[in-house]
């Protein structure tokens, strides 16, 4: 109705317009002002015409919001019949278990949409996984059941591991070369540093040996258990799912950190030898001590700071950053140079912790903030010469008849409390090359730690 008034209207001001060129050109013609009855006439075209405009205006404003809103519900019905496809294609029967793996595809997206935040996603995620929309209502036993609903997943896909990213300075920056499963991966690298050397035409070229090395990473297992009430897990243990997995991820995140800095070789760590435990022992992890009364975080100036690239191979440095525990930016912010400036690099979109000397920071919980003499600062690396590797994806399984031991320390038989819990496990392993080299006369690495002085 409203386009075809526009369409009139449009033509009575068209036809209005031509009426009002004639009597203007006979005038011109002839030579002449108007006539009285032409300028009557005159006058009530231009009336019309304005008021003709005016409705216009209203009309064409009118059908620009009606294509507006049409383009709109038209992006609403293709939404939805693309959920509807997505639906159908990931939906689980139980007369159809070939679907079991589409179901874990529809948690995933369930859980990286909780933890971006797109809340839309994760509602239609939610309501694709069981008919009626209703999974918040039904517990991790219900979902576990024969008929392949999974809530908690038997395995957990590589999602985890870019939630992992978020939080660790090993998933983030280390070499991953993958799943290697329970087999050994030789990682090769070179010892030493071949030599270019002249030669004249027809003459013998001299070797220069350099030893052909590997670093072996055999994957090892970790694992963590959460216990809870079946009330919780009937009640709220499916909302509570995508929190837990974003928990699980960073406290393995953290565990590869803490392996890297602070493994001892022991079984504690998997034999896995890191950082402490190779600062000063290994030509290829170093020692930075600060000078002679530098005994706390407090006395340290910003030379110390330098003190670790100085001991990192030039040909490693870059690349090369500084790693340290978080509250370690608190001292930094404070030490200027010789001239008087900060040291401390403000953060940017390039370097959101900050810079030291030109070069990145990353931070880690794990790395040691104890102060005192001969202590651990801060270290200087270069993550490319640290390779880790996964020995099978994340898996989650589901106890109720165990005995395990909850956060407080005290012993939980599951199989006689109103308890049960989820057993996680990863696999990985993670190392340093050894790789070294010799520059005037000493051999150095691709790793060295700054520590405050004895005395």
């Amino acid at each position: 109705m409203t386009m075809n008034r526009l369409k009139e209207v449009r033509e009575l001001i068209e036809n209005h317009n031509k009426r009002l060129d004639e009597i203007s050109d006979a005038c011109d013609k002839e030579s002449r002002a108007w006539k009285d009855e032409e300028k009557t006439e005159v006058a009530k075209i231009s009336g019309e015409i304005d008021e003709l405009v005016e409705e216009r205006k209203l009309l064409e404003k009118e059908e620009k919001r009606k294509e507006e809103r049409a383009k709109e519900e038209f992006s609403k019905k293709e939404e939805i019949e693309a959920a509807e496809k997505r639906n159908k294609e990931t939906k689980v029967t139980g007369d159809n278990l070939k679907t079991k793996e589409a179901r874990n595809a529809k948690t995933f997206s369930l859980i990286q949409s909780v933890v971006t935040g797109d809340y839309d996603r994760a509602k239609e995620a939610r309501n694709s996984l069981i008919d009626g929309g209703h999974l918040e209502k039904r517990s991790f036993g219900t979902l576990t059941d024969a008929k392949g609903g999974i809530l908690v997943p038997s395995t957990i896909a590589s999602d985890i591991w870019d939630i992992e990213q978020e939080y660790g300075f090993i998933p983030q920056h280390a070499f991953n070369f993958g799943n290697i499963g329970q087999s050994d991966l030789i990682v090769p690298n070179v010892l030493g540093r071949p030599s270019f050397s002249a030669v004249n035409q027809g003459s013998a070229i001299s070797g220069s040996g350099f030893n052909l090395g590997g670093i072996a990473l055999k994957a090892l297992k970790w694992g963590a258990i959460i216990d809870w009430t079946n009330e919780v897990d009937e009640s709220v243990g499916a909302r509570l799912m995508p929190i837990i997995m974003k928990k699980i991820a960073e406290a393995l995140a953290y565990t590869k950190d803490d392996a890297f800095i602070n493994g001892d070789g022991t079984s504690a760590y998997n034999n896995i030898k890191g950082l402490e435990g190779l600062t000063g022992t290994v030509n290829y992890v170093r020692t930075a001590t600060a000078p002679s009364g530098n005994i706390s975080f407090a006395t340290l100036d910003a030379d110390d700071f330098q003190l670790p690239i100085a001991n990192v191979t030039p040909g490693a440095r870059a690349g090369g950053r500084y790693l340290m525990h978080p509250n370690m930016i608190l001292t930094l912010q404070k030490l200027k140079d010789s001239q008087g400036a900060y040291i401390y690099g403000k953060p940017s979109e390039m370097a959101p912790v900050g810079t030291l000397f030109g070069y990145p920071i990353s931070l880690s919980e794990a790395f040691p903030i104890a102060d005192g003499v001969t202590k651990s600062v801060c270290a200087f690396v270069n993550p490319s010469h640290i390779a880790y590797a996964n020995g099978r994806d994340l898996r989650a399984e589901q106890l109720k008849e165990a005995t395990i031991t909850n956060e407080n320390g005290d012993s939980v038989n599951l199989a006689t409390t109103d308890a049960q819990a989820l057993r996680w496990t990863s696999i990985f392993d993670v190392k340093m090359d050894n790789n070294t080299r010799s520059t005037a006369g000493t051999a150095q690495g691709a790793f060295s730690v700054l520590r405050t002085a004895a005395s």
